[in-house]
């Protein structure tokens, strides 16, 4: 049996380095796993189901399907740069954490991490979607929301070729660009969380007869909001501001695939009818029913004995 040699392993300053990048890839294969298995429900439920009108289902199909494509090429191509990093060019001078930071603008890590902004665009556009519905359909509630993504599209360009020229600008601009996104799916997952669960709070009758089984567990509420972007998020806001390169390569490769998965858990909702529909909306505006007053009998007095006083 062979022994290990201390000699052998990887200098203590590059060690954690080229575990995140390896571990990173390997967190990456988990949710896509999951996504590739939501993908096959969502077909079975768009396709041979009747919950949804004809020309609706057609449009999540292709659109479920372009998430699942800009997932997959994000994916083969991060395990193809993994592959040249440990594997065909591993004998780089300082070793692959040197050479993963020498070549991070070539075009196979530009394609994967492009792969992703186009997939954070996308999903973002249905948490819109998804808001617009549970708001009411106000035009009103889209003004914030709306110039947020379209002031997000130019700032993706940017981040994009800054990063493909190797500038050295791209920390800020990579900042800049993970802040926006990341604090606008946090401000439409608390608006559409804290909405759902008002509704659920106050107990709407309309929710009682129709989701009794769906909005009554914060589970559902945590899926329609695409709070676990949110949470994965967070984490790489924080590594990013904080400078934690180690961290910042452990959740980024999974970070897209999270995003992914949670966009089809809606479109898979929304394929059974059991996300909230806009038929709904309207009846968001009238008054709770509050469980905890009480209802007093009502009673008839013209069915009442007459008694006669003495």
């Amino acid at each position: 049996m062979p022994h290990l040699n201390p000699n052998y392993a990887t200098p203590g300053e590059s060690l954690w380095a080229e575990r995140s990048i390896f571990i990173g890839k390997a967190l990456a294969c988990v949710p896509y796993g999951m996504l590739v298995l939501l993908y096959l429900q969502c077909a079975d439920a768009l396709l041979h189901k009747k919950h949804v009108a004809h020309a609706r289902k057609y449009a999540l199909f292709a659109y479920s399907s372009f998430i699942l494509v800009l997932a997959t090429l994000a994916i083969g191509l991060a395990i193809r740069w993994g592959e040249m990093v440990f594997v065909d060019d591993r004998n780089y001078p300082g070793g692959p954490a040197i050479f993963y930071n020498a070549f991070d603008s070539y075009w196979v890590p530009i394609a994967s991490n492009s792969c992703f902004v186009v997939l954070n665009l996308a999903a973002n556009a249905m948490l819109i979607y998804r808001y617009f519905v549970i708001w009411q359909r106000n035009w009103w509630c889209l003004v914030a929301p709306g110039l947020t993504f379209l002031t997000a599209i130019p700032i993706s360009v940017l981040f994009m070729v800054s990063t493909a020229r190797n500038d050295t600008a791209m920390m800020p601009m990579g900042l800049a660009y993970w802040a926006l996104t990341i604090s606008f799916n946090i401000i439409l997952t608390v608006l559409v969380s804290g909405r759902l669960w008002i509704a659920k709070r106050y107990d709407y009758s309309h929710l009682e007869a129709k989701h009794h089984d769906v909005y009554g567990r914060i589970t559902d509420i945590m899926i329609e909001s695409a709070a676990p972007y949110s949470i994965f998020g967070i984490l790489q806001l924080v590594a990013y501001t904080r400078d934690y390169d180690g961290l910042r390569r452990l959740f980024q490769g999974a970070l897209g695939q999270v995003q992914a998965v949670t966009t089809l858990l809606i479109v898979l909702r929304m394929g059974r009818g059991r996300a909230y529909a806009s038929e709904d909306s309207s009846s968001l505006s009238v008054h709770p029913r509050f469980p905890s007053q009480r209802q007093l009998p009502i009673v008839d007095l013209v069915q009442l004995p007459i008694v006669d006083l003495v």
